[in-house]
């Protein structure tokens, strides 16, 4: 959603499968979108509705009330209520003017730019191919090994290295 570019990414033993779910997906979450925008507008309209309708019924107790039929604390109360309905009243009918007008030169913000495709040669690798070169690795990995701890041994080994450490014969 913070996103302006998507990628839909779907792996399969069949490369058909993987492109038709992975196109799948995509049309999905365009449809989930457009269905959130239109109950988003639908939504604002049945408010400025509902609204309106608590409106008129609110004047009309206040109208009723002015004509002595309710006490005074009440009136103000009313009125008060009057007030804020009218405040939200405003605020609704903006904001419809708004959902029309972007209604009117609605465009899809979210596109498909292409849908996946198959590929037509697969460039999976066999698994057995890859044995002989982890192999290889390895063993060279073994002899560097072999040959660092070789360096690094002070060990005594031959007659040789006796005598030249010890000087003696």
């Amino acid at each position: 959603r913070r996103s302006r570019i998507i990628s839909v990414v779907f792996t399969d033993r069949d490369p058909k499968r993987a492109a038709d779910v992975a196109n799948l997906i995509a049309r999905s979450y365009l449809a989930e979108l457009a269905r959130q925008k239109q109950t988003n507008e639908a939504s604002t309209l049945n408010a400025v509705a509902v609204v309106q309708r608590e409106l008129s019924k609110i004047k009309a107790e206040l109208d009723s009330g002015r004509l002595g039929q309710r006490p005074p604390a009440q009136i103000a109360a009313l009125e008060w209520q009057m007030t804020t309905l009218a405040q939200q009243f405003e605020s609704l009918l903006r904001r419809r003017q708004e959902v029309i007008a972007k209604g009117l030169a609605m465009e899809s913000e979210v596109t498909v730019v292409a849908d996946a495709s198959p590929p037509e040669l697969p460039t999976s690798l066999n698994p057995l191919f890859l044995i002989p070169p982890t192999a290889i690795a390895f063993a060279l990995l073994a002899c560097l090994i072999a040959v660092v701890r070789n360096r690094f041994d002070a060990t005594l080994h031959t007659e040789s290295e006796v005598v030249e450490a010890l000087r003696i014969p």
